[in-house]
């Protein structure tokens, strides 16, 4: 591995994997992401939680000096959901109240203020706060309810709000119903639908962006 690549994983995402607790396993698709984006570049992820993936974004967006004036929303109820039930009343603090204290260092670190880059909460249920979002975003990573009628729901409620060239991501494409819901959407759109990462899935069409990175193999059980 390249040593740079050592460094960067050591500063930028490694704090984020041993201390806020998640289930990002797509660092490096905001890695990439991040490759790609120009200055003014707007992203909404989808479901939040405890914002692992948000700090994540956040973090490694830091190491980008040339971008600047970046929105990431995160779009939530910040209520949680029935999967992470039993995991939020034996912890009794507010879902909000967790997201809020793990992000507000990478919101504020000093490279983000100096550079405009600023994160957007947003509350509500993900398809209702789609009916009257007027941004146009840049990329679009749905991680939010598993099953079946909520990513279907979330890919038609938020498809229209990628712009021209822009990326349509998510995640747990190796959860059953995540696979079918999104899979549907493509045969019903016309679209294509690659694996890229570990469990992400990017959504191919002539108005998106192309494939932005290959797929890697599942890690090894130790």
């Amino acid at each position: 591995m390249n040593p740079k690549t050592v460094e960067y994983f050591k500063t930028y995402v490694l704090p984020i994997y041993e201390n806020i607790p998640g289930y990002c396993n797509y660092h490096d698709v905001y890695c990439n992401l991040l490759q790609n984006f120009k200055p003014g570049a707007k992203i909404a992820e989808i479901g939040a939680f405890k914002g692992q993936g948000t700090c994540s974004f956040l973090n490694q967006l830091r190491a980008f000096e040339d971008l600047n004036n970046i929105t990431f929303y995160a779009i939530d109820t910040f209520e949680g959901s029935e999967e992470h039930e039993s995991e939020l009343e034996e912890d009794g603090t507010p879902l909000i109240e967790h997201f809020m204290k793990n992000t507000a260092p990478y919101a504020a670190s000093h490279e983000n203020i100096n550079r405009s880059n600023k994160l957007e909460r947003v509350h509500g249920y993900s398809h209702e706060v789609a009916e009257n979002f007027k941004e146009e975003l840049d990329a679009i990573f749905i991680d939010a309810a598993h099953d079946y009628d909520n990513v279907m729901r979330d890919l038609r409620s938020w498809h229209p709000h990628i712009k021209e060239g822009g990326y349509f991501l998510g995640h747990d494409y190796d959860d059953d119903e995540v696979k079918r819901a999104v899979e549907n959407f493509c045969e019903e759109n016309k679209y294509e639908v690659i694996r890229i990462s570990i469990s992400s899935w990017q959504i191919l069409a002539d108005k998106y962006a192309p494939r932005l990175m290959e797929a890697q193999p599942l890690p090894t059980p130790r």
